[in-house]
């Protein structure tokens, strides 16, 4: 079980496909298929963590980069153009507060 600060189990996962964002919560165990250019990508989500566990792009690397777990954390697979990246709650949008 990860260490988590306060506030971090109210970090998500979202995946960008295309222009289209999909959140995953962090705190739920899940597998979910990204496909874009061709390409497949398997996200994980346990134990709060999120990883790549299966890729059928050329490189590999989103597999290799290991699993994210804190804002600001990203895996990039080039080859399908799909971006994880977790954020916080209410995190992820360009915002001024005043």
């Amino acid at each position: 079980v990860p260490l988590m600060s306060a506030g971090a189990e109210t970090a998500v996962l979202e995946v960008l496909v295309d222009g289209q964002v999909t959140r995953l919560s962090l705190s739920e165990d899940t597998v979910r298929s990204f496909c874009n250019r061709g390409y497949t990508l398997t996200v994980t989500v346990a134990d709060g963590y999120a990883s790549v566990t299966a890729s059928d792009c050329e490189e590999g690397r989103c597999m290799r980069m290991g699993p994210i777990l804190r804002p600001g954390e990203t895996i990039l697979c080039a080859s399908a153009e799909i971006l994880l990246r977790v954020v916080g709650d209410g995190e992820g949008y360009d915002a001024v507060a005043g």
